[in-house]
């Protein structure tokens, strides 16, 4: 990669905005700030680092070359800078915490595989590891080469890291590639001291750019340097559907090849050795296949143990299998059904796919109600282990009651139907008994009655007389189902009366007329 190209400026302006190191201020070259003199070693670092526009410095014209960078920003600048190498993008969804997605994304791609204290300022060896694994080996962004070896830096050449130092293999590899060569002319790497800004510049700078990268040798070698077997990638959690294929995969480097492959999986608290067979493919390879997994295999867990020609072994992390059965899929959801009071409402759902015979589970919530009910065959429902539900005889209480289906297949797979609403009519108005003609003598009783069913109670009763309401007096009921004549009189001979029925829900119905002699 050519130094100062646009491509390079536009890649590193980027990373340096994503990554947050500080606000993204953009500063005319040259640019000096007001705690980075010239007389310290890191000036020509920070601002080449500035010129190129990888870095910028604060609104008020400071660098801050002391402060300690935190765990989350060593993992966030790793992870972009992988996935540029890799992608050529540097998009990441926000995420809570902030630094959430970039650990996820580090420990997918086997940059990190365990949590640091994120707001922890990072050690120099912690740092190291981190950013050891921050470039792909075959990176797809050609302008970005990997960390491969460019300097002879004999094992335990470093002071003070002896290679049993647990970061031993990330730290020679970042000497090796010359993206490091210590604080001193021992080239000692003070491991347990933290890493700071003033030393982030140089470090990023070397990491996107191959031209910076540093050369010198360390040691004797009579070979290439070989770093100790280490594992790029470990098998991830893997989820499939019931009958599927589940492939879980390892990636090795460094080394010395050939590298045997022994792969476990660990079934009903046994560890056990995976042989080529009508489960298993690949039990040889960097690529296992675990064949037609069923529901008894969820939850099983998958590892890897790798050797090298010198019998030199890694272990891989854990890996789990999750078996999941694909639900039925509903081809007919209940319809919403209208009926009249007293008749049968049906509701009816079809499903096809997963592992038959279904269970059918019938569910309930009447209007006003604030939970959900199992129907059962009772008065009230029946079929209800079936895909036809039956609601017998609903009455207008049961008005905007809602229904729908839970399906259960062989397999314990549930999918959950849409809701279907009852509408319960109630029956016409109607009058089952008129009121009847009287004849009476003057001075004796007489009553007028009417029976009138369905609409919807309670009902109204107007009695009228020649269209005028009857008016209480020589009258009783004049509001009821039946109108009592105290007292007929001649002058009453030959009315006609009649009654207005109204339902509560203001349906109407008007009785015929009955006429009264009085002798």
């Amino acid at each position: 990669m050519k130094h100062r190209t646009k491509k390079l400026l536009s890649i590193l302006l980027t990373l340096a905005m994503v990554a947050g190191l500080m606000p993204a201020v953009v500063f005319a070259a040259p640019i000096t700030f007001s705690d980075v003199p010239k007389s310290e070693w890191y000036y020509n670092d920070v601002q080449k680092a500035v010129d190129t526009g990888l870095i910028n410095g604060y609104e008020d014209n400071t660098y801050r070359p002391l402060r300690n960078m935190s765990y989350a920003e060593a993992v966030k600048l790793a992870a972009v800078m992988y996935k540029l190498a890799d992608t050529g993008s540097n998009y990441f969804a926000p995420g809570n915490p902030w630094y959430q997605p970039y650990v996820d994304y580090a420990k997918s791609k086997g940059i990190i595989n365990r949590n640091y204290n994120w707001d922890q300022a990072a050690t120099r060896a912690g740092y190291m590891e981190i950013f050891a694994h921050a470039i792909p080996d075959h990176p797809s962004n050609s302008s970005i080469k990997a960390l491969t070896a460019k300097n002879t830096v004999a094992d335990g050449s470093i002071p003070d890291v002896p290679m049993s130092h647990p970061q031993a293999a990330e730290i020679y590899k970042l000497y090796r590639a010359g993206i490091l060569q210590g604080n001193d002319a021992q080239h000692n790497c003070r491991p347990d001291s933290n890493i700071r800004r003033s030393e982030v510049a140089a470090i990023l700078t070397r990491m996107m750019n191959a031209g910076e990268r540093l050369s010198f040798s360390m040691g004797e070698e009579t070979t290439p340097p070989k770093m100790p077997l280490t594992i790029i990638h470990h098998p991830k959690d893997t989820t499939v559907s019931v009958g599927s294929d589940a492939v879980f995969s390892v990636t090795v480097d460094d080394g010395k090849p050939p590298y045997t492959y022994t792969w476990h999986f660990i079934y009903s608290g046994s560890d056990r050795i995976a042989h080529e067979s009508v489960s298993f493919s690949g039990t040889a390879t960097g690529t296992l296949t675990s064949k037609n997994c069923q529901l008894n295999e969820n939850g099983s867990r998958y590892y890897c143990v790798i050797t090298d020609a010198t019998g030199n072994t890694k272990t891989t992390s854990q890996a789990t299998l999750t078996v999941t059965t694909v639900p039925p899929t509903i081809t007919l959801q209940p319809a919403n059904t209208t009926v009249r009071a007293g008749e049968d409402a049906v509701f009816r759902v079809n499903a096809t796919g997963g592992t038959p015979p279904y269970k059918y589970q019938w569910y309930n919530r009447d209007t006003g109600d604030y939970q959900d009910y199992l129907c059962r065959d009772s008065e009230w429902y029946s079929n209800v282990d079936t895909a036809s539900l039956t609601v017998n005889r609903p009455m207008l209480n049961q008005d905007g009651g809602t229904y729908y289906c839970v399906i259960t297949d062989a397999n314990g797979a549930k999918v959950t139907s849409a809701k279907a609403t009852l509408t319960v009519n109630p029956q016409p108005l109607t009058i089952v008994s008129q009121p009847q003609s009287q004849t009476v003598k003057r001075g004796e009783l007489a009553v007028f009655r009417v029976v009138v069913t369905g609409g919807r109670g309670p009902y109204t009763y107007q009695w009228l007389l020649q269209a005028n309401p009857v008016l209480e007096g020589d009258y009783s009921g004049t509001q009821k189902d039946e109108l009592v004549v105290k007292k007929a009189q001649t002058y009453m001979n030959g009315l006609k009366y009649y009654c207005l029925i109204t339902d509560y829900d203001g349906r109407k119905v008007l009785s015929g007329m009955a006429t009264l002699t009085v002798q």
